[in-house]
């Protein structure tokens, strides 16, 4: 029995995927870099979990299927967000497209002012 429980309804299925690709890298990786390591073991208060207690651990969080799973992708404020980047995106491409334009045109300048012996 662990020495405590932390219940994770508050996880959404996405975060659990992320969460159990984690343990996974953890339980393949034959060294860790020290922060990780530390992470892991709470400083080196105890030790890291090995290969099969993770596999536990994974079968646990994967049996927990039934929770109710909120789906960030219908999520307002997910949405909100994704509205913002899609508009931080277009402005990004409105500049770049302007910068472009401006640079054809200056380079069209001097190839007139060239050919009209100015330059």
């Amino acid at each position: 029995m662990p020495l405590h429980s932390t219940a994770i309804e508050d996880v959404d299925r996405y975060e659990l995927a992320t969460i159990l690709a984690g343990l996974r890298l953890l339980q393949q990786t034959p060294a860790l870099p020290l922060e990780i390591e530390e992470i892991a073991t709470d400083c080196n208060e105890f030790t890291p979990l090995d290969p099969e207690q993770i596999d536990a651990l994974c079968e646990r969080i994967n049996a927990v299927s039934e929770y109710p799973w909120r789906d960030v992708t219908e999520d307002a404020e997910t949405v909100a967000i994704e509205a913002r980047v899609a508009g931080l995106f277009e402005t990004i491409e409105d500049v770049a497209e302007a910068e472009r334009a401006d640079e054809y045109h200056e380079q069209q300048m001097r190839d007139r002012a060239y050919f009209e012996g100015g330059v």
